[in-house]
């Protein structure tokens, strides 16, 4: 494997490591997004980003009276997460928080901040976690204040436009290649088959592969390990093995054979970046729970 292929992978598992909060906690208030209709904005607005790592979208945002922070958009977090930094320049009151990440507990911080500010999204009064992102500057070569979570971007459509680096937030058509999201789930899940197998994943674009979680799908017919290694994330230690899958149907889309990874458990049976689909613009429909994309 050539060295930025792995590159990419370390910095891939080390943002979903740590911003992976896919529990029980705080699933209620998870749910309550998705059970009301959106508040969808009314006009089409879009704002610039920056690409890191070919997959990692950094846009520029506001929580309270801080202004021109670096916003991590992740629609793989159940929750949105602010920098220990942050919350202190905030002065923010915090409570202890149990989590659960892949398949183990691990002890945060939750507090409340007073407002976030994202494009024409503003939430008043929003519970957050507190994390040290840290180590998602080392991956990424730049500060991230937030990642901003599904908990704010549930509140109203958009559409990632990876070749002119913008987000454009409003409900427009779907593109060329859509996919009904699984309506037994509130986060933005669809249905992956391999082989004669029809997998859960969801749309994670603070991801950059596609990985399985292991003790969720079991042994799947014609995969073959081609690599392994362990990664560092927020529950430790991780055995990450590198595979080549066959037979793939998303949608309409087909592949014979792609590569991916199979690691240790989470509530899905996979995440999928946009970025492996080949994906120039994704857009997250969430009102009619539809994702489209196109090449």
């Amino acid at each position: 494997m050539e060295e930025d292929d792995v590159s990419s992978k370390l910095r891939c598992f080390a943002a979903l490591g740590l911003v992976l909060i896919l529990s029980s906690a705080n699933r209620s208030g998870q749910d309550r997004y998705f059970a009301q209709p959106l508040p969808s904005v009314q006009t089409v607005t879009d704002i610039p980003f920056r690409l890191y790592g070919d997959y990692a979208i950094v846009v520029r945002g506001s929580v309270g009276e801080r202004h021109k922070l670096n916003f991590l958009i992740d629609t793989g977090s159940s929750s949105t997460v602010v920098a220990d930094s942050l919350a202190r320049k905030l002065r923010l009151a915090r409570a202890p928080r149990k989590i659960s990440v892949f398949d183990s507990t691990v002890v945060a911080e939750e507090a409340v901040v007073p407002s976030l500010r994202l494009g024409p999204l503003q939430v008043a009064l929003l519970p957050v976690v507190v994390q040290d992102l840290s180590s998602l500057q080392e991956a990424f070569s730049v500060r991230i204040d937030a990642v901003v979570g599904i908990d704010v971007l549930s509140r109203s459509s958009f559409t990632v436009d990876y070749k002119g680096k913008k987000l454009i937030w409003g409900s427009l058509e779907p593109l060329s290649d859509p996919v009904s999201c699984d309506p037994c789930f509130p986060y933005p899940t669809v249905r992956l088959e391999i082989g004669n197998r029809t997998l859960r994943v969801f749309v994670d674009t603070g991801a950059g592969e596609l990985a399985l979680f292991e003790n969720r799908t079991g042994v799947i017919p014609g995969t073959q390990v081609v690599g392994q290694e362990t990664r560092t994330t927020i529950r430790g230690q991780v055995v990450v093995k590198t595979v080549e899958f066959h037979e793939l149907t998303l949608g309409t889309t087909h592949w014979a054979r792609r590569e991916g990874s199979l690691m240790e458990g989470s509530l899905f049976d996979g995440t999928l970046g946009p970025k492996w689909l080949g994906a120039k613009r994704i857009r997250f429909d969430l009102e009619h729970k539809i994702i489209s994309w196109e090449k």
